[in-house]
């Protein structure tokens, strides 16, 4: 069974809305942040990820490397608003 099926069937979905789904992805080397499955094949899996700088990005990883994956829920993402007065002095 591929990533693909077992997120599946974790998340109660399917196949064509794993698009849709938040991951965080671990490799030997490196963790791909926010990221979304695009296809995988046998060995294979193409992901669309935030980097560092916000920026989005597209990676094919070889699945031997891949280490651990976690779906990222909307309540484990922090956004700090802005405050109005931060820059403000006050005398």
């Amino acid at each position: 069974m591929g990533y693909i099926e077992q997120i599946c069937k974790w998340m109660k979905c399917e196949k064509d809305e794993i698009g849709e789904i938040c991951l965080n992805i671990d490799t030997e080397t490196q963790r791909y942040a926010l990221s979304f499955i695009e296809f995988e094949t046998r060995d294979f899996i193409g992901i669309n990820y935030t980097d560092v700088d916000f920026t989005e990005r597209f990676v094919i990883l070889n699945k031997k490397y891949i280490i651990s994956m976690g779906i990222v829920y909307r309540d484990d993402i922090v956004i700090e608003e802005p405050n109005s007065n931060h820059d403000i002095q006050y005398n």
